[in-house]
C-alpha cells in the first residue's frame, strides 16, 4: 500500500504532461468552463404558393413556406407560429389569424387556416419556428401576399377582339380543282371553326365516286346523303383533277362536279362562315386555284401552287396545296391578330393600381407606350371550354397624371391556331381580351378600366403570332 501511495503523484504528474495539462491545474480545484454560444437560428425565405410577395392569388387558403437556417449541424424544426395581418405594422398584435404554436416539421405548403380572405387585399405575415432543443427563432422578417378579384364574380370585363372578315360571307361560292391521291378529301363552308360547318367530301373509296355532304354543329358529324358521281367521274379518272363548284344560297347548297350540277340540298344549320380544307385518317388530296367569290367579285382566291399557304395546314407543293391525315385546315390568310387600346384619365394621388388581364388566344399588354409584364405566351393552355388562367401585374409606376392609354396586342394561339394534329381554329376561330385595369386612389376612391364596347380594334397585318 506504501509503494502505491508512493507512485500516485508521479503517474498523475505523467498523464498530465501527455495531455498537456501542468501539475498543479490536475490538483486545482476544477473551474466551471463556459456554455458555448447557441447557434442562432431563423426562419427566412418565405413564399405564398411558391412565389415571394405575390399579387392576384385566388385560392381561398394560400400554402405558406420557408426555410429553417442554423450554423449548428442536426437542427430540425419542431414547432411553428405563423401569425396574419393586415399590415406589417399590425402583425405584432396580428388582426387576421395566429395559428399559435403548432408542432410540426412541415415547412413547405402549410395552408393558411384563418379567416376568408377578402379581394384585392394584400397581407402581411411572418414566421418563427422552435427547433428540438427548444431554441426559438424569432420572428421572422415580414412577408406578404395580395388576393385577386374573387373568381368570376370579380370581373367587370366584356371578352372583346376583332371579327374575321368571314364572318359576314353568308352567300357565296367555293371553286377548287382537287386531285384525289387517296380515299377522299373534303371542302368546309359556312364554317365557325371546324366544329360548326358544312363540309362537302369528294370521295372515290370502294373504287367509286361520290359526293358525301355532312353537317357538323357542335363537333359532332352528321352525313345529310351520298351522291353517286359515276356518270360524271368513271372509275377509270378516280385520281385525275376535277373542279368541284358549290353554290351557297339562304337554306340551299348547290353543288357541280366538272361543270355539271350533281346535287342540291337544303339544310339551315349554319348560315354563313368562312371556308376551309379537311382530311382524315388515309385521305390525301391536292387543291388548286382555290376562290370564294359573291355576286360576280371575288372574296378570295390563290392559285395554291405558288408555294404560298393560305390555310392553316397543309403542305405547299407545286402541283398544289397536299392535305393529308388528320388535317382541319381554315382559312387563315384574311385574318389579322387585333390591336386594341382604350384612352382614360387619371385625376388624383394613386395608392396602387393592378391589370387583371386574360386573353382566349395569347395577349401582350402595354400601358402608355410600355410592355406590362414579361410573360410571353399568357396566359397559357388550358381548356378554354371550362377555364381560362389570368395574371395580375401591378402598374402603379406605369400610370401617369391626365392621358393615359391601355393597348394589347392579341395572337391566335392554342385557342384558335394551330394544334398539332387537332388543326386550326380547334376552340374557337378569333382570339379576345378580357382584361380590368383597377385604380385606388388615397382619397379612397376606385376607378376600374375594363375591356367593353369603348376600346377601338384595328388589324394587325404586320403582327404574326408563333
Amino acid at each position: 500500500m506504501t509503494l502505491t501511495m508512493r507512485r500516485r503523484p508521479v503517474l498523475a504528474t505523467v498523464l498530465a504532461l501527455i495531455l498537456g495539462l501542468t501539475p498543479t491545474a490536475v490538483a486545482a480545484d476544477p473551474v466551471a468552463a463556459a456554455e458555448p454560444a447557441a447557434a442562432p437560428l431563423t426562419a427566412d425565405g418565405l413564399t405564398t404558393e411558391r412565389g415571394t410577395d405575390p399579387i392576384g392569388l385566388d385560392v381561398a387558403k394560400p400554402r405558406l413556406g420557408w426555410r429553417v437556417e442554423s450554423t449548428a449541424r442536426s437542427v430540425v424544426q419542431e414547432s411553428y407560429q405563423v401569425r396574419v395581418a393586415t399590415s406589417r405594422a399590425r402583425l405584432n398584435d396580428a388582426d387576421v389569424w395566429d395559428s399559435g404554436r403548432v408542432r410540426s416539421r412541415q415547412s413547405t405548403l402549410v395552408a393558411y387556416a384563418g379567416p376568408a380572405l377578402r379581394p384585392r387585399t394584400r397581407y402581411a405575415w411572418q414566421v418563427r419556428v422552435w427547433d428540438t432543443a427548444g431554441r426559438t427563432s424569432g420572428w421572422s422578417a415580414p412577408a406578404s401576399w395580395e388576393t385577386g378579384v374573387g373568381g368570376a364574380d370579380g370581373w367587370r370585363g366584356d371578352w372583346i377582339g376583332l371579327p374575321p372578315p368571314t364572318e359576314t360571307w353568308t352567300d357565296y361560292t367555293v371553286q377548287t380543282t382537287v386531285r384525289l391521291e387517296r380515299d377522299a378529301a373534303g371542302i368546309f363552308l359556312r364554317a365557325h371553326g371546324p366544329a360548326n360547318a358544312y363540309m362537302w367530301q369528294f370521295s372515290i373509296t370502294g373504287g367509286t365516286a361520290k359526293l358525301r355532304p355532312h353537317v357538323r354543329v357542335d363537333g359532332a358529324w352528321s352525313l345529310l346523303k351520298e351522291v353517286p358521281l359515276g356518270a360524271v367521274v368513271p372509275a377509270d379518272k378516280l385520281t385525275v383533277p376535277h373542279t368541284l363548284r358549290i353554290t351557297a344560297a339562304g337554306d340551299t347548297i348547290t353543288t357541280w362536279v366538272d361543270g355539271m350540277q350533281v346535287d342540291v340540298t337544303r339544310n339551315a344549320a349554319h348560315a354563313g362562315g368562312s371556308v376551309g380544307l379537311r382530311t382524315s385518317g388515309t385521305e390525301t388530296g391536292v387543291f388548286s386555284d382555290f376562290s370564294v367569290t359573291r355576286g360576280g367579285a371575288y372574296l378570295f382566291a390563290a392559285p395554291l401552287t405558288d408555294g404560298e399557304n393560305p390555310f392553316g395546314g397543309g403542305t405547299p407543293t407545286a402541283g398544289g396545296l397536299r392535305v393529308t391525315g388528320n388535317t382541319e385546315a381554315m382559312l387563315t390568310a384574311l385574318d389579322a391578330n387585333p390591336l386594341l387600346r382604350r384612352g382614360f384619365r387619371v385625376d388624383g394621388q394613386i395608392a396602387r393600381a393592378r391589370i387583371y388581364a386574360t386573353a382566349l388566344g395569347v395577349y401582350r399588354l402595354s400601358l402608355n407606350g410600355r410592355r406590362v409584364g414579361d410573360h410571353e405566351l399568357a396566359p397559357g393552355w388550358t381548356d378554354y371550354r371550362r377555364r381560362v388562367q389570368y395574371q395580375t401585374y401591378d402598374v402603379t409606376g406605369q400610370l401617369r397624371q391626365g392621358d393615359n392609354a391601355l393597348g394589347a396586342m392579341l395572337g391566335d394561339g392554342w385557342y384558335s391556331g394551330t394544334i398539332a394534329s387537332f388543326g386550326t381554329d380547334h376552340y374557337g376561330s378569333r382570339p379576345h381580351l378580357n382584361a380590368q385595369l383597377v385604380i385606388d386612389y388615397t382619397d379612397g376612391r376606385t376607378e376600374t378600366i375594363a375591356t367593353d364596347g369603348f376600346w377601338r380594334a384595328t388589324p394587325a397585318r404586320s403582327c404574326r403570332a408563333t
